[in-house]
């Protein structure tokens, strides 16, 4: 959503554009609602005035600016109840979670790791984080150092470390108890569906936004059913897209005319 190349070349070409995001906030803001990213508490209810001015004004400016003039249809990988509520323009469709039918299944060593304990904690901080990274000690509080190369080389009984995962077939186990994420937002919509109580430990980007949605929400797992079969709405919209008469039109029957008039006529300052 944050490509500029892309959306510099689709407005030279005067082609529509249909971004693709895991929140809601930079695309139709309300008064109460703000964003981690911007260093700001997703709810301003209980902010003073000096925080309430910069996180809806100061901070939000550039970025809601850029998105909202130059993108015709946004899909929201995500769901009310997750988020907070608010309406929506009729050309920012909610299609979240999107969870696919069918996910590979364990590897039989992996079904042989999680079949044999009881209580499995999973850990899984994304597709950046690499074993390479790791002390080979770990120096621990109590004075005492742990060394991490048979941890690391799963050498350790209990401790099984894999490049890869398949992470929905992990999650729907029933000996997975616990899952320790990043909170990125594909993790916690699996999660989420499954229904697998999560600990989170975000880094950056939407993960902090993400983590603090989780706290305020609970359990999700009626909603996160619910709402993972819209998306077949948003394949439709794109076969809607692809099918136009013509593709050098903004998605007038989409787009409601307040995005493209500007501050004072929209407002009826004018008048």
């Amino acid at each position: 959503m944050f490509n500029d190349a892309c959306l510099d070349v689709a407005h030279a070409l005067k082609k529509s554009v249909v971004g693709f995001m895991s929140f809601l906030y930079v695309i139709d803001t309300q008064t109460y609602k703000s964003d981690p990213m911007i260093h700001c508490n997703i709810s301003l209810e209980n902010e003073s005035f000096l925080e309430r001015f910069k996180c809806t004004i100061i901070r939000p400016l550039h970025i809601i600016s850029l998105l909202l003039l130059r993108t015709s249809l946004v899909f929201v990988d995500t769901f009310f109840g997750l988020e907070l509520p608010q309406a929506l323009p009729s050309n920012v469709q909610e299609i979240g979670p999107i969870i696919s039918k069918d996910y590979p299944l364990l590897t039989p060593e992996l079904s042989n790791f999680i079949n044999g304990h009881d209580r499995v904690l999973y850990i899984a901080f994304g597709v950046m984080t690499s074993k390479n990274d790791f002390s080979p000690t770990l120096n621990l509080t109590n004075g005492l150092q742990v060394q991490t190369s048979s941890i690391l080389n799963n050498e350790h009984p209990h401790i099984r470390i894999t490049k890869f995962v398949p992470q929905f077939a992990v999650l729907i186990h029933t000996n997975t108890k616990l899952f320790f994420s990043h909170g990125g937002a594909g993790s916690i919509h699996e999660s989420l569906f499954i229904g697998t109580p999560m600990l989170v430990l975000p880094i950056g980007g939407d993960q902090i936004d993400n983590a603090q949605k989780l706290k305020s929400a609970g359990r999700m797992k009626v909603l996160a059913k619910i709402n993972s079969k819209r998306k077949y709405r948003a394949a439709d919209l794109i076969e809607y897209i692809l099918h136009r008469g013509s593709f050098n039109q903004e998605l007038k029957e989409l787009i409601p005319a307040d995005k493209r008039m500007g501050f004072i006529r929209r407002n009826n300052y004018d008048v």
